[in-house]
C-alpha cells in the first residue's frame, strides 16, 4: 500500500501520539491571548487614530483571532471526548461552557454600558435590543467581542457531530473532510453577507478551523525540523510583506449598516481583495504555528501552560475591564499612549485577580460558577 499524508488517518479522527500535552500548543496560546489583549488596548475615542500604533493594531487584527480558531481545529482532531460522553452530553458541556458565560456577563454588563454611552459597543436602553443582539446579532451586542463565542461553539458542535456520525467509515470520514473544507473556501471566497446568527464571521473563519483540522491530520514532515520551522517563519514573513496591503482583517464589510467600512487605523489606498484576507492571515498563522513549534523546546516555554489554562477567563473578562477603565481615563483626559500601557496591564491583572478570588473561595465552586468564571473546579 503506498503511504500518503493522510495515510495514518483514524476513522475516529484520532492520531496515535505519545504526546500527552501539546507544549507547542500553550505557547501557541500564549502567544494569542497576548494579542488579543493588546489588540483591545486602545482608546475608543479617535484621539490615536493614524498613529503608528493603529497600523499596529490593524495588523493584529490579520490574525489574532484566527489563530484560535486553527487550534480549535487542531485540538478537536485529538480529542476523545465525542466518544467518550457520546455526542449529546458532550455537546451541552460545550453549550454550557460558552452559553453560560455569554448570557450571564452580557445580562450583567447591559444596564451600565446603556448608562455610560462612550463605551464601545454603544448599547441602546430597550429589552427588544438585547434579546436581538445577544441572540440574533452579537457582533453588536453588549460585548461585541462576544462573536467569537457562538461562532467557535458553532465550528465545535458542527465538527462533533461529523465526528458522531462517521463512526467507523474512513470513506465518509475523508469525504467529510473535504466536503468541509470546500464548504469553507467557498465561504471565504463569497461570504455570506450577514451578521445574523454570526454568518458573516462563520465565513471568515472557518476555513482556518479547517486548516487547524487538516494540519493535525498532516504527517508532520513539513514542520518536523527547526530549520523548516524557520524557513516557514521567513515564508510567512515576505508573504505577509508583499499580500498585507491586499488582505488587511482591520477592513470589514458591515452588513448590519449595509456596505463597506475601513476601520479608522486601515487607511490602505490598494484595493481590498477578500480571500487575500485568508491568504495573509495564513500566512502569519501558520507562521506563529512554526514559532510555537521552535519554542516549545525550551524550559523557559513549560509555564505557558499556566497561561493555557485560563486563557479563555482572560479573553471573556479582560475587554471588559478595559473598556470600563477606558471610559475613566478619557474622562479625566489621560493620553492616549497612557491608556494603552494601563489597559494593556490591566487586562491580565484583573483576570488574574477573578482567578485568584474564585480558586480560593471554595465555597463557591460548583458548575454553574466554574462556566462563569471560565476555569475547572469540579468535576
Amino acid at each position: 500500500m503506498i503511504k500518503t499524508l493522510f495515510s495514518e488517518f483514524n476513522p475516529k479522527g484520532l492520531i496515535k501520539s505519545d504526546d500527552k500535552r501539546f507544549r507547542y500548543i500553550d505557547v501557541l496560546y500564549v502567544i494569542g491571548i497576548l494579542l488579543v489583549v493588546w489588540g483591545h488596548s486602545h482608546p475608543i475615542d479617535e484621539s490615536w487614530h493614524g498613529t503608528w500604533y493603529s497600523h499596529l493594531n490593524g495588523f493584529i487584527y490579520t490574525f489574532h483571532m484566527p489563530l484560535f480558531f486553527f487550534i480549535g481545529g487542531y485540538l478537536m482532531v485529538f480529542s476523545r471526548s465525542v466518544e467518550e460522553l457520546g455526542y449529546f452530553k458532550w455537546a451541552l458541556g460545550k453549550i454550557c461552557k460558552f452559553l453560560v458565560p455569554y448570557i450571564v456577563l452580557t445580562a450583567l454588563a447591559y444596564y451600565p454600558k446603556s448608562l455610560l454611552g462612550d463605551t464601545s459597543d454603544i448599547v441602546s436602553l430597550s429589552f427588544e435590543y438585547f434579546l436581538t443582539t445577544t441572540f440574533l446579532i452579537p457582533r453588536i451586542g453588549v460585548w461585541g467581542h462576544f462573536w467569537f463565542i457562538p461562532t467557535f461553539l458553532i465550528l465545535d458542535l458542527a465538527w462533533g457531530a461529523w465526528r458522531a456520525c462517521v463512526k467507523k467509515s474512513n470513506f465518509v470520514y475523508r469525504a467529510g473532510l473535504i466536503i468541509g473544507f470546500l464548504v469553507s473556501l467557498a465561504l471565504a471566497i463569497f461570504p455570506l453577507l450577514s451578521d445574523y446568527f454570526v454568518l458573516y464571521d462563520l465565513s471568515q473563519v472557518a476555513l482556518f478551523y479547517a486548516s487547524g483540522i487538516i494540519t493535525a491530520l498532516l504527517k508532520p514532515v513539513l514542520w518536523d525540523k527547526h530549520w523548516k520551522n524557520w524557513l516557514w517563519i521567513v515564508i510567512g514573513a515576505l508573504g505577509t510583506y508583499f499580500l498585507y496591503p491586499f488582505g488587511n482583517a482591520a477592513f470589514r464589510y458591515t452588513p448590519i449598516i449595509g456596505g463597506d467600512m475601513f476601520y479608522p487605523y486601515s487607511d490602505q489606498p490598494i484595493k481590498y481583495i477578500p480571500f487575500n484576507n485568508f491568504i495573509v492571515g495564513m500566512f502569519l498563522v501558520w507562521a506563529c504555528w512554526n514559532l510555537g513549534k521552535s519554542l516549545s523546546v525550551f524550559k523557559f516555554t513549560k509555564s505557558s501552560k499556566i497561561i493555557t489554562q485560563y486563557n479563555f477567563t482572560i479573553y471573556l473578562y479582560s475587554w471588559p475591564i478595559q473598556a470600563f477603565t477606558d471610559v475613566i481615563l478619557r474622562r479625566i483626559g489621560t493620553n492616549w499612549l497612557i491608556i494603552i500601557a494601563i489597559l494593556f496591564a490591566i487586562g491580565f491583572i484583573v483576570p488574574a485577580a477573578i482567578i485568584f478570588i474564585y480558586k480560593k473561595a471554595t465555597f463557591l465552586h460548583c458548575k454553574f460558577m466554574d462556566y462563569l468564571i471560565g476555569i475547572q473546579t469540579t468535576k
